[in-house]
């Protein structure tokens, strides 16, 4: 991290950020430095940003395909998906093991000293058992969701399905335009600017193809 003017504000952004009522300490208090001395947190955060975005555009690319005719080759799409899920994967990876090597070779609890950082390693016991049971519990719903739904169907009793709606996929879906779906948002609200703007200003046509196809 170079010494430009924008890095030098952003030192004084954490330096001066600090919480009301001293809630988490020092609040961001060298941090800068911290980043800025360990090439390992550097590369974890880059890393970190890329494979969430990676990930990101692998659920994009089948929910809300961008390319013609992908959207009715299921198999492409599968393929794409599991592709980009697989590099995001290894990318979270990359990410975790640079930010450990960080808190094992660069750390500085002198320079963090009741800081963000150092808050949340003094309460990694209790991040570590909440991370581990709330994806315990959506592990076992998701899972007792496919178990009944496949009991089910073996029974021939099909009509006695879980089927749940994907609403926060359909609402991305509606503020790009897609109106069946029933939300009044963005692209979707016959009302909104937006709505307007596109059927005159840009991406002329752009409603008609997503609602007719």
């Amino acid at each position: 991290m170079k010494d430009t003017s924008i890095w030098i504000i952003l030192a004084d952004l954490l330096e001066a950020h600090i919480p009301l009522g001293g809630r988490l300490g020092r609040g961001h208090k060298g941090l800068y430095d911290t980043i800025n001395n360990s090439i390992h947190f550097q590369l974890g955060l880059a890393l970190a940003s890329l494979g969430v975005i990676t990930s990101l555009v692998a659920q994009h690319m089948y929910s809300l395909p961008a390319y013609a005719f992908i959207a009715q080759d299921f198999t492409t799409q599968a393929a794409l998906y599991t592709h980009h899920q697989y590099i995001a994967g290894f990318i979270m990876t990359g990410a975790f093991a640079h930010g450990v090597i960080f808190f094992i070779r660069d750390y500085n609890p002198e320079q963090n000293e009741d800081n963000v950082l150092a808050r949340m390693l003094d309460h990694k016991e209790a991040i570590i058992s909440h991370l581990s049971w709330a994806s315990l519990f959506l592990g076992f719903h998701t899972l007792g969701l496919y178990v009944h739904n496949d009991v089910m169907l073996a029974f021939g009793t099909r009509e006695k399905q879980i089927l749940i709606e994907p609403i926060f996929a359909q609402w991305i879906q509606s503020a790009h335009g897609k109106t069946s779906y029933g939300f009044d948002v963005l692209l979707s609200s016959t009302n909104g600017p937006a709505f307007n703007a596109g059927r005159s200003i840009w991406l002329p046509g752009w409603l008609n193809a997503v609602n007719e196809n």
